[in-house]
């Protein structure tokens, strides 16, 4: 037991190494170690003592995939420990030591065989293409020759469709850009556009959600969707196996995010649709989830970013607030007009009744102190004199026919007008026959 000792201090050592450093430092130092061990003492029970420890060390942060890290690192130390052992069964020359010149091989091997996984990548290591599991960021063994290390980020992917607003081209599509990007791409596409259906009925909706029957967008018209999702490796393994890459998840996703579309706005008036847009990224992120969660990806967000009705329509429905405004300001010009008219209507009404009933009570009196008896006569005349008066363009010349019957009017009203002003009031409203 006390020959064994000194390696399991040092693998214990190594272990509390990888825990409060970093995990690669002390594979690369219980390596290290191994290969002087072996070299100088040729014992055959350090290749298993340090394959475990190395293994234990590693398997420390990968316990998902222990019997796979335990399997490669034996394995790959395993061979290792047979090239050092047959290095030192190779012939010696005065010229050159093929042990030595193995070793060092050996060696440099092992040290290009060092990778890199940024924090900001996810790996898996593979075996001749066959995926052995999934690698962490920070230095990654992958043995040169034999393994190979894919590398793909672990950031959140954002993709819109049908491309980048400032690349989807809303113009005549035989003027369409022909340039390609680094990839053979197009670099202009042109725009989603779906079809809506036409309105079922008058309303849809309750309350203050209700549509109204002559809204301008409740109607079938065809508009330019622009969609977004946001996506992220969880899985990476899994992703290899299922989907192999971010061009193909792509490319599948942008299919289900526009069909989905389609299907939903054919069901459904713009109206609606803008009514109705939390209920439609529901159904698309529901849709794009039962796509992509068997690949190893995680949808963080999926959602409709825009619905253009079309520059005609948006530039109309631009102008319905001015129209609404300028329309509410002519109504209530003409209400004031109308108001003020009124107004000053009965206030000429009232004035002229005044007027109108002091006369009256005057000819009264007057027609009584000259004993006539049709005084209705006799006041209707009064008016049309004073009428003809007020309102005549041409002179009246004395002696024309039915002149002097007005001025005999005139002249017995003159002499019964003092005797009059001393019994008649001021001429008020007071109503007819008053005294």
């Amino acid at each position: 037991m006390k020959k064994y000792l000194p390696y399991l201090l040092v693998g214990a050592g190594l272990v509390a190494v990888a825990i409060l450093t970093n995990v690669w430092i002390a594979i690369g130092v219980a390596f290290v170690a191994t290969l002087a061990v072996l070299a100088w003492k040729n014992a055959s029970r350090v290749k298993a003592t340090w394959a475990l420890v190395i293994a234990v060390i590693e398997c420390k942060m990968r316990s998902k995939n222990l019997g796979k890290i335990a399997l490669f690192w034996v394995i790959t130390m395993a061979i290792y420990a047979l090239a050092l052992k047959v290095s030192f069964l190779l012939p010696r020359t005065d010229t050159l030591d093929w042990g030595v010149l193995t070793r060092c091989m050996l060696l440099l091997h092992f040290v290009l065989s060092y990778k890199t996984v940024h924090a900001t990548e996810v790996g898996a290591k593979l075996l001749f293409g066959r995926i052995l599991y999934e690698q962490s960021s920070g230095l990654a063994f992958v043995p040169l020759w034999i393994c190979t290390l894919q590398k793909e980020t672990r950031l959140v992917q954002q993709e819109e469709y049908p491309k980048d607003p400032e690349f989807v081209w809303k113009g005549d599509m035989k003027d369409i850009p022909k340039d390609l990007d680094e990839e053979g791409n197009p670099i202009w596409v042109p725009p989603m556009r779906v079809t809506h259906a036409a309105p079922k009925g008058a309303t849809k909706g309750n309350g203050k959600g209700r549509i109204k029957a002559n809204d301008p967008i409740n109607r079938r018209m065809t508009t330019e969707v622009q969609a977004f999702v946001r996506f992220r490796i969880t899985d990476f393994p899994t992703f290899l196996k299922t989907i192999g890459s971010i061009a193909e998840a792509k490319r599948q996703m942008r299919d289900t995010v526009i069909a989905t579309i389609r299907e939903k706005f054919a069901k459904q008036t713009p109206a609606e649709t803008l009514m109705g847009w939390k209920g439609v990224n529901k159904a698309l992120k529901r849709a794009v989830h039962e796509l992509v969660d068997p690949w190893g990806i995680a949808d963080e967000n999926v959602a409709i970013k825009e619905v253009d009705l079309g520059e005609t329509v948006n530039k109309a429905l631009r102008d319905v607030p001015a129209a609404q405004l300028a329309r509410e300001k002519v109504e209530i010009d003409a209400a004031a007009k109308r108001t003020k008219l009124t107004l000053k209507g009965k206030g000429e009404a009232a004035a002229l009744q005044a007027i109108l009933a002091g006369r009256a009570v005057g000819y009264k009196r007057i027609a009584k102190e000259l004993d006539i008896v049709n005084d209705g006569a006799f006041v209707l005349a009064a008016e049309t004199a004073i009428s003809t008066a007020e309102k005549a363009d041409y002179s009246l010349i004395a002696g024309a026919a039915g002149f002097a019957d007005i001025y005999q009017m005139a002249a017995a009203i003159k002499n019964v007008l003092p005797k009059l002003t001393k019994e008649i009031p001021v001429a008020s409203s007071a109503p007819e026959g008053g005294e």
